[in-house]
C-alpha cells in the first residue's frame, strides 16, 4: 500500500507540473534614436481580470481635455487599490535592472492581464497586456512604447495643468 501511495503522489506531483507555465518580459522605452531604456524597479502585477482602462480615460478628462498623467495616476490608484489587490491580483513583482520581470508557476489554460507602469528619465508609460498561457508554456512580453496602454507622456509636461 505505500508504494501506491507513493505513485499516486508522484502522479499528482507530475500533473501540477504539466500545468505550470511561465511569463516572462522586459518593460523598455525605446527613444526616438532607436536606443531601449530598461525600466528598472518597475511595479508589475499579475491579474486574472483586466482593469478597466476606458473607465481610467474617462475619470483623466478635465474640462474636457484628456490628462496622460492623470490617466496613468489614476492606474496606479486603481492597481494598487485593496479592492484590485485582493479580488484580482494573481502575483506582484518588480523589474530588475535591466528592466525585466518573471511569473512562474502558473496555472495553464488561463487569460492573465499584465498590468505595468514605468518612469524612466521623463517618461511615464502605463501598459495592460492580455496573455493566454497554455500549459507547460513560456510566453514572453516586451512593454514598450508602441504597446502601451495610455499616451507615454512627461510628468514635468503634464503636471502645470
Amino acid at each position: 500500500m505505500p508504494i501506491l501511495r507513493k505513485l499516486l503522489q508522484a502522479q499528482r506531483a507530475a500533473s501540477a507540473a504539466d500545468l505550470n507555465g511561465t511569463i516572462e518580459g522586459r518593460i523598455g522605452l525605446v527613444t526616438g534614436s532607436g536606443t531601449i531604456l530598461p525600466c528598472a524597479n518597475a511595479p508589475v502585477y499579475l491579474l486574472v481580470k483586466p482593469l478597466d482602462l476606458e473607465d481610467v480615460k474617462q475619470k483623466a478628462v478635465r474640462d474636457g481635455v484628456f490628462n496622460p498623467l492623470l490617466a496613468h495616476m489614476f492606474v496606479e490608484y486603481v492597481v494598487g487599490s485593496p479592492e484590485i489587490q485582493n479580488r484580482l491580483a494573481y502575483a506582484r513583482t518588480r523589474t530588475d535592472a535591466r528592466g525585466r520581470f518573471t511569473f512562474a508557476n502558473l496555472p495553464g489554460d488561463r487569460w492573465y492581464y499584465v498590468v505595468a507602469q514605468a518612469l524612466t528619465g521623463q517618461a511615464l508609460a502605463s501598459w495592460q497586456v492580455a496573455v493566454y498561457l497554455y500549459p507547460r508554456e513560456r510566453v514572453q512580453i516586451f512593454l514598450h512604447n508602441a504597446n502601451a496602454a495610455l499616451p507615454v507622456c512627461a510628468p514635468s509636461a503634464g503636471a502645470s495643468g
